[in-house]
């Protein structure tokens, strides 16, 4: 997953979006077998990795819109404190 938030430092990316991804992963995706994660500046990226046994569907849209509703919380937070 990549996400995108352009000016926002690399710690308040980390803060404000990675770790709260990082964290709700587990309880909304199976068969996870480890999570990694950078966050630089404008940007923060998770690296999923699945256990071998693990069946790959893809859905379309899954989980879109929940991603879309907290960035945009985050943002809004992140500008209300400037």
């Amino acid at each position: 997953m990549v996400f995108t938030y352009t000016g926002l430092p690399a710690d308040d990316m980390a803060g404000r979006v990675v770790t709260f991804y990082e964290r709700s992963l587990p309880n909304a995706v199976n068969d996870i077998e480890h999570i990694e994660s950078q966050s630089i500046a404008n940007y923060g990226i998770i690296k999923i990795f699945f256990q071998p046994t693990v069946k790959h569907q893809r859905r379309a849209g899954a989980g879109q819109r929940h991603v879309a509703d907290r960035t945009e919380a985050d943002a809004a937070g992140h500008h209300a404190r400037r």
